[in-house]
């Protein structure tokens, strides 16, 4: 019965899926939006309806409020401890660098490249 279930729920869909995930309908692509963010001409990805406060009628909905309505986003900064143990590809992504002292100074450096050189009398064999 567990099959059989399967079955007829499978048999429903209104959509399918292909192989490279495009949902369809009787052969048209599916198309779906979003009921908060909608796509400016610029490309922009916008709060919906930002500049009207009011839902469609017999909908609810919430509006996000923000100062100039675009959406945008921030890079993740997770500070860690440097070491020349570190895999390469670590300091491939490497953007940024602060340098902190015990007095509470600090140095922000933009990091454009890297070089590791093999050193006999570095602890680790080798350095940054």
């Amino acid at each position: 019965t567990n099959m059989l279930s399967y079955l007829a729920v499978d048999m429903a869909k209104e959509m399918r899926g292909s192989g490279d995930g495009v949902m369809e309908a009787g052969g048209v692509v599916v198309k779906v939006a979003s009921s908060d963010f909608e796509m400016s001409a610029d490309g922009s990805l916008i709060i919906r309806g930002a500049g009207n406060a009011t839902c469609p009628a017999n909908t609810t909905c919430r509006r996000l409020q923000a100062a100039n309505n675009v959406i945008s986003v921030a890079q993740k900064e997770t500070p860690r401890r440097l070491s020349s143990t570190l895999p390469d590809s670590s300091f491939k992504e490497l953007k940024q660098l602060t340098l902190k002292d015990n007095l509470g100074h600090s140095l922000k450096v933009t990091i454009n490249s890297f070089q590791r050189l093999s050193l006999k009398s570095s602890r680790c064999g080798s350095v940054i």
